[in-house]
């Protein structure tokens, strides 16, 4: 029961001392995946903004393109005007 304790105990003891020697590689790359993130969200912030924009413009234009009623009808008058 021991035996696996053991040799994860060493299997992590290696990746440690593997980091250690490595750490100012391992440093750059996280702060190259950060500065990617960054620009990502940067980027789709920007392009979700644009979207908005765009979406605005169109539902501008339907509501300026659709024409206006003089007068609202009551259901008593529109059948009546439908008998007549």
């Amino acid at each position: 029961m021991a035996l696996p304790i053991f040799v994860a105990g060493v299997a992590i003891g290696g990746l440690a001392v593997i980091a250690f020697n490595n750490k100012a590689k391992i440093a750059e790359e996280v702060k190259t995946g950060i500065k990617r993130a960054k620009d990502f969200a940067k980027e789709s912030l920007q392009k979700t903004e644009d979207f908005q924009k765009s979406v605005r413009k169109e539902s501008t234009a339907k509501k300026a393109a659709k024409p206006k009623r003089k007068g609202s009808k009551t259901v008593k008058e529109a059948l009546d005007a439908a008998n007549a």
